[in-house]
């Protein structure tokens, strides 16, 4: 039983350097693309945060796409993409405004630019808000790299 556990825990542990990396990946290659990219951390606003990791204030442009994950991992739907701009990024999630209802699940982001290459990361939404007529927020949590 304990070593079933350790390996779920070195699954877990993997999975989560995995995205660490992505994450930083995205971050360096895009700085020299990005329009703004103050690279500054957002923990010190003065606000009751419940974030487990440090998040950096950064706007890179990327491709969303709805996704019905089967036991196989594969995407069984058939909407097609739309574009997002992030508002933050950390190892643990994304805060991110799009032109349209971001659907409730989970999404697949998929972040394209020369250095990097294309990265594409399947998130969980955990919340959305209309901000107006043709603006969405919403914040996801990354569940893994693909």
């Amino acid at each position: 039983m304990i070593e079933g556990a350790s390996r779920s825990a070195e699954h877990t542990m993997a999975i989560q350097q995995e995205i660490a990396a992505a994450v930083e990946a995205i971050r360096d290659g895009n700085e020299r693309d990005c329009q703004r990219v103050t690279g500054t951390s957002l923990n010190h606003l003065e606000v009751a945060d419940r974030r487990e990791r440090e998040r950096y204030e950064i706007c890179l442009p990327f491709y969303l796409t709805p996704f019905f994950q089967n036991e196989t991992l594969r995407n069984c739907g058939e909407d097609r993409p739309f574009i997002a701009v992030t508002r933050d990024l950390s190892p643990r999630g994304i805060g991110f405004r799009c032109d349209e209802p971001v659907p409730l699940g989970h999404v697949i982001a998929e972040f394209d630019s020369q250095q990097t290459g294309c990265i594409k990361l399947l998130l969980e939404i955990r919340w959305r808000r209309r901000q107006s007529l043709h603006c969405y927020l919403a914040g996801a949590r990354i569940e893994r790299v693909l």
